[in-house]
């Protein structure tokens, strides 16, 4: 399917929210302009730090650098570390049990990869849109009904991204992290 431009996003939540749409998008543009990049860039991060099918990577090794540390990549949205010991600290991994920032080895995490807007899929870059003319619409002052369609719009966008999600994810109800502790195996199987 094809994807949105960066000026169709635009042109989606301005004239989502009332506005003229543009015809290119500058530096110094308008009050709604720059809300609208704003909103974008923030429900773009919202979007891509839950995890979606398009970004969200089991296998993912951060490296040493020369100075035996693990710089975290800007490339990473969201890290889930193996274990309560390794956290994020000044850019880098660290070490709780160790108090360290000093590791001896790559380190293999679950990571949430950031994607620009104009390549994610359409269906989220339609939600992300939706969602970021709700924003500029509850600024703009007095239009109830146009709120109320932003917010539907919204949800609808939503539930067709979650509808996307479950045709491509590959979900396993057993690997999902949040449950690893409440299921155990035993010899008579599932507990």
């Amino acid at each position: 399917m094809k994807k949105m431009t960066l000026i169709e996003m635009y042109n989606e939540v301005l004239v989502g929210a009332g506005y003229l749409p543009i015809s290119a998008i500058s530096s110094a543009g308008s009050p709604e302009e720059d809300m609208t990049a704003l909103y974008l860039d923030r429900e773009t991060n919202k979007l891509l730090s839950e995890g979606w099918w398009f970004n969200y990577d089991e296998d993912v090794t951060l490296t040493l650098d020369t100075n035996d540390k693990i710089p975290v990549p800007d490339t990473l949205i969201r890290i889930e570390f193996p274990g309560d010991d390794i956290i994020e600290r000044d850019d880098f991994l660290y070490s709780k049990k160790d108090k360290s920032d000093i590791f001896t080895g790559n380190i293999d995490v679950v990571g949430w990869q950031v994607i620009a807007m104009e390549d994610l899929p359409y269906v989220a870059q339609q939600f992300v849109a939706k969602a970021a003319t709700r924003k500029l619409v509850a600024v703009k002052a007095g239009d109830v009904g146009l709120l109320r369609s932003a917010i539907m719009d919204e949800q609808t966008a939503r539930i067709e991204l979650v509808q996307a999600e479950g045709q491509h994810a590959n979900h396993n109800m057993l690997a999902n992290p949040s449950l690893r502790g409440q299921i155990r195996r035993t010899p008579e199987g599932l507990r």
